[in-house]
């Protein structure tokens, strides 16, 4: 499909700035002329002229036969047409082809890219040329990488060698990188890299046997690339490296470790009188009820001194007291 590209300098371009300078202009004329410049190349570029307006578009375009003659004239004084013959004979306009104006796709430029678009997908072609260079660049001999890789420089193309000319053959397409492609484009003047022969071994990728193989080609993949011309590096192996041999060791099983058990810590005795340290656990004296206080004058030292605090310590109640505790306590 054909388009046209309208330039972001194109209202301000010097060419259409010199409408301003006719005498005749007013405030209306700038944008007028500029529509009619614009309407004037989407027609080319949708009738595939190539920037040739015939004398009737020109009319139909600039709205009426006296504007017709203010706009054509203009464009001829200040060069966006050029009036030439075409080949019957009869006058026509070309548009100035200024990239900074308006700028379209020719249809040969056109049907340059369908072409070039079927040749690379068409297996008649594709197949017999990656046979043939396997994955090496024919200009600068760099392996290139079709494992859908289409932005990176080592992304792999086919390159036609005469561009635009006859029909393609697999002679005249190459394995080429997309660095190459883009910078040779179609054959620029500026290219000056020498195309190198076919690789006497190609090297193919695991991407490329398996696309051969689908159109029962079968080739082996390669262990290591080719090597390169005088002056490149040497072959890099790509067949994995076996891994050392490990040395063998002794497994020494883990040793459990007890915990030590912590020495008990030694508690400070209790202070106890001489009397506690030697009594025994329980003694008991029996209290004569009936006849108390001869009962307790008779008792043992350390019943008195018991008697006596259980006295003081509250008030005293001779008729339930029956026993008392002496735990602890060292008899007589």
């Amino acid at each position: 499909m054909s388009w046209l590209k309208v330039s972001d300098a194109f209202a301000m371009h010097p060419l259409l700035l010199q409408v301003l300078e006719f005498p005749d202009a007013d405030d209306r004329l700038l944008n007028e002329f500029a529509g009619f410049i614009t309407r004037c190349g989407t027609s080319a570029a949708a009738y595939e002229t190539d920037y040739i307006i015939t004398k009737g578009m020109v009319q139909t375009l600039a709205g009426s036969f006296a504007r017709n003659e203010v706009l054509c004239d203009l464009a001829l004084t200040i060069g966006v047409f050029t009036a030439m013959k075409d080949p019957k004979g009869r006058i026509v306009y070309k548009l100035i082809e200024e990239e900074d104006l308006v700028h379209m796709i020719e249809k040969a430029e056109r049907l340059w890219r369908n072409r070039r678009k079927q040749d690379n997908r068409n297996p008649k072609l594709t197949v017999p040329v990656r046979k043939r260079d396997g994955d090496e660049c024919r200009w600068c001999g760099q392996i290139v990488n079709w494992n859908n890789d289409r932005k990176s420089g080592r992304a792999g193309t086919y390159d036609h060698l005469n561009p635009g000319q006859g029909s393609a053959t697999p002679e005249e397409m190459v394995v080429c990188c997309k660095t190459c492609n883009s910078s040779r484009q179609d054959d620029a003047p500026s290219w000056d890299k020498t195309l190198r022969p076919a690789p006497e071994t190609p090297y193919y990728s695991k991407a490329t046997v398996t696309f051969l193989a689908k159109y029962n080609v079968n080739v082996t993949p390669s262990d290591s690339l080719p090597i390169e011309v005088a002056g490149a590096e040497p072959t890099i192996s790509l067949t994995p490296v076996e891994p050392a041999t490990a040395v063998e060791t002794t497994q020494v099983e883990p040793t459990t470790v007890e915990p030590e058990t912590p020495a008990p810590v030694a508690q400070a005795p209790r202070a106890t009188t001489p009397q506690q340290a030697q009594a025994p656990e329980t003694e008991t004296y029996e209290v004569d009820l009936d006849n108390l206080e001869q009962s307790i004058a008779d008792a043992p030292d350390w019943v008195q001194a018991e008697w006596h605090k259980t006295e003081s310590g509250r008030t005293r109640q001779i008729s339930t007291v029956t026993n008392l505790d002496l735990s602890g306590r060292d008899g007589k």
